[in-house]
């Protein structure tokens, strides 16, 4: 990780209770030439933080974590950060997660499908840069026109 910002480049900070989709996701974003994967975080309070702290393009955040969920964080940064752009990752395709999210400002959500890898880097990556440059709007891995929440 790295505290530059070279020109051009989307500072991310990855947000996972998980250590190893944490560490997986920033190593793979991090070898990407326009991302800059800034900081890690281990949970909602950690991430609210950093965004305080730092200057963040995309917080990509897991929904479910201990101490301070990801609605809720996305929640914060939102009121307090026009700038940064929040991508939740969830493995639950229910409504509920889904909407609550999108509620609390998030730019979009990226949900795993069954029989496959939730966490998959690629897929992540693709999705972020497509939220920092398109703005607001859902993003989920089956393009399905239900689904887009456009703002």
């Amino acid at each position: 990780m790295t505290q530059q910002n070279p020109a051009g480049t989307i500072r991310v900070i990855v947000v996972d209770d998980d250590a190893i989709v944490r560490e997986t996701l920033s190593s793979i974003l991090d070898s990407e030439p326009d991302i800059d994967v800034i900081a890690t975080a281990d949970n909602g309070a950690e991430a609210v933080a950093l965004v305080h702290e730092r200057t963040v393009d995309v917080a990509l955040m897991d929904i479910q974590m201990p101490v301070l969920d990801g609605v809720e964080a996305t929640s914060r940064i939102r009121k307090t950060s026009e700038r940064t752009r929040v991508l939740l990752l969830t493995t639950f395709d229910e409504d509920t997660f889904l909407d609550g999210g999108i509620a609390a400002g998030a730019s979009g959500f990226l949900v795993g499908d069954r029989g496959r890898d939730p966490h998959h880097p690629r897929r992540r990556q693709g999705s972020l840069t497509r939220s920092h440059e398109a703005g607001p709007g859902a993003i989920h891995p089956r393009p399905d026109p239900q689904r887009r929440h456009d703002r």
